[in-house]
C-alpha cells in the first residue's frame, strides 16, 4: 500500500467514528430548530384559515349588499321605508302569495328577508339603508361591528361592505 491510501483509509476511519453517534446536546438544538420551525408552521396555517373565512364572509356581505339593492330597485315607490338601520323584522304578512301588500310592507318584508339570509351567512351582521351623499348605500357589518366607524376609510380591513346605487 501506498502511504496515500493508508492516510485516506485511516481518515474514513475516523470519520465514521466521530459520526456514529450524536450527543445530547446536538439533538436538543435539532429539536429546538424543528419546534420552533413546526411553531411558526402552525401559525400560518392559523392565519390563512382566518384570511379564508374572512374572505368567505367578506363575499357573502358582497351577495347580500347586492341582493338589498336589486330588492330596493325593484320596490321604487317605497325608496324611503329601506332606510334605516335594521337588526330585527317579520316578514309574515308579505310572504303568503294571497296577501297584497303595500310598497311600504314589502319594504320592511324585503329587510326581514335579508336578516335572516344575513344571521344565516355572518356572525352578528348589521345592514344599513343611507343616503350616502348624491348617493344612497347600502352598508353591511358584522362581528358587531359599529357602521359609522366600520365602513369609514378602508372597509375591507373594518368588516365592512359599503354599496351605493
Amino acid at each position: 500500500m501506498s502511504p496515500h491510501q493508508i492516510q485516506a483509509h485511516s481518515f474514513c476511519y475516523l470519520g465514521t467514528a466521530f459520526l456514529a453517534g450524536a450527543t445530547l446536546i446536538e439533538v436538543s438544538v435539532a429539536l429546538l430548530i424543528f419546534s420552533v420551525t413546526a411553531l411558526g408552521l402552525i401559525n400560518l396555517q392559523q392565519r390563512a384559515l382566518e384570511t379564508t373565512q374572512y374572505a368567505v364572509w367578506y363575499n357573502q356581505a358582497v351577495v347580500l349588499a347586492a341582493d338589498a339593492v336589486e330588492r330596493i330597485r325593484a320596490n321604487p315607490t317605497a325608496q324611503a321605508s329601506y332606510r334605516g338601520k335594521w337588526q330585527s323584522g317579520s316578514s309574515t304578512a308579505c310572504t303568503q302569495a294571497s296577501n297584497a301588500c303595500s310598497a311600504t310592507q314589502l319594504a320592511q318584508a324585503d329587510m326581514a328577508q335579508l336578516l335572516v339570509q344575513a344571521r344565516i351567512q355572518l356572525p352578528e351582521p348589521q345592514i344599513e339603508v343611507a343616503t350616502c351623499g348624491d348617493a344612497n348605500c347600502v352598508q353591511i357589518t358584522w362581528h358587531n361591528a359599529v357602521i359609522e366607524e366600520a365602513c369609514r376609510g378602508d372597509a375591507h380591513e373594518q368588516n365592512c361592505v359599503a354599496m351605493s346605487f
